[in-house]
């Protein structure tokens, strides 16, 4: 008696141990397609605007965002390497989208969601 409740114990734990190394190889493929699939509504004209440090990439219609985007960058990033005593190495990439759709569509992050707080 005392042996049957131990195995009936034990046997969730085993069965769910064993499905689960049954499932690795299925999650795993998963895991290689995702975000292959982004939906793309409109096509977007991508353009750079190079300033010492940074590389501001935006797309048709963010033209003047993008030039006080570079400006406020290349302005904080004086001020706080100043402070801090360091300096870049290479130039920093900055990608802007002009809302949250259309930020939705990147093929370069994946839609993470309204948290990101970009």
């Amino acid at each position: 008696m005392r042996t049957r409740r131990a195995l009936l114990r034990i046997l969730p734990a085993v069965t769910l141990s064993g499905a689960s190394v049954l499932a690795a190889p299925f999650a795993r493929a998963q895991n290689s397609y995702f975000g292959q699939n982004q939906v793309q509504y409109q096509k977007f004209e991508w353009r750079v605007k190079k300033t010492d440090h940074f590389d501001v990439h935006y797309y048709k219609g963010m033209e003047e965002a993008a030039i006080i985007a570079a400006r406020m960058a290349e302005r904080s990033y004086a001020r706080l390497s100043r402070i801090m005593g360091y300096t870049f190495k290479e130039r920093k990439p900055i990608i802007m989208f002009g809302s949250r759709g259309d930020f939705a569509q990147n093929n370069v992050t994946g839609d993470l969601g309204e948290q990101t707080g970009g």
